[in-house]
């Protein structure tokens, strides 16, 4: 459940400035430079920003790129605040938020469910840790203590593969291209992030399967 509230910036200089995470911004697709000289054309020409920038305890979730356009010509903007439980919820609603735009490369979508996907595996395994630890257990054995490890490895690994492919069903992608997304991941992060400005899975997958003085090679060609 998340709830808004409006308000309006009139005066930049006379107002605090947005909070920029830059955690939170990594989560966000950049434009190419096109892109926002045709943002920065279009809101020129309307004089203002139309759309509220999102908000959440004065940090900025959605809306950098105009943020940036309104502190270069000092334009007026409004924002829209929203109430969410804590850091880890506000990642969520900006990558769904993300997610929800229609013009996204396959490799960029594949990024960013992978990432949801983490984050909510990190929310559940917490809830799943607070559970076992609200209730007592004794080990009689050395052998039923390394049942109980085995069985948590397990429950972590389903947790793991129940979320992003849940994830992925919801962006409507294949659980394949998240699963390639993370192989490239771990084996050549600079490949990811590749991936991440649009490479397609299947391309970074080999890529990333290069020797690593082969791959920094391609990678900067």
């Amino acid at each position: 459940f998340i709830r808004t509230k409006q308000t309006q910036t009139k005066d930049m200089t006379e107002k605090k400035a947005l909070t920029i995470d830059s955690e939170f911004k990594r989560l966000i697709p950049s434009l190419l430079l096109e892109e926002f000289k045709q943002l920065e054309e279009n809101i020129l020409q309307d004089g203002e920003i139309k759309s509220p920038l999102i908000v959440w305890n004065s940090t900025l979730l959605d809306g950098h790129n105009r943020y940036t356009i309104a502190e270069k010509h000092r334009l007026v903007f409004k924002t829209s605040e929203v109430v969410l439980a804590d850091r880890d919820h506000a990642k969520l609603w900006i990558i769904n938020h993300q997610l929800g735009r229609r013009n996204l490369l396959l490799g960029v979508r594949a990024a960013l469910v992978s990432d949801l996907a983490h984050i909510e595996e990190k929310i559940k395994r917490s809830a799943a840790a607070q559970k076992a630890g609200s209730s007592t257990i004794s080990y009689g054995s050395d052998s039923k203590a390394h049942s109980h490890v085995a069985e948590k490895a397990t429950r972590i690994k389903s947790i793991e593969a129940t979320t992003y492919e849940g994830a992925a069903k919801r962006a409507g992608i294949s659980p394949k291209a998240v699963r390639q997304f993370r192989s490239i991941e771990k084996k050549a992060p600079e490949v990811a992030s590749m991936v991440r400005g649009g490479l397609k899975p299947v391309d970074g997958m080999k890529l990333a399967a290069l020797p690593a003085g082969v791959r920094a090679a391609a990678v900067t060609a």
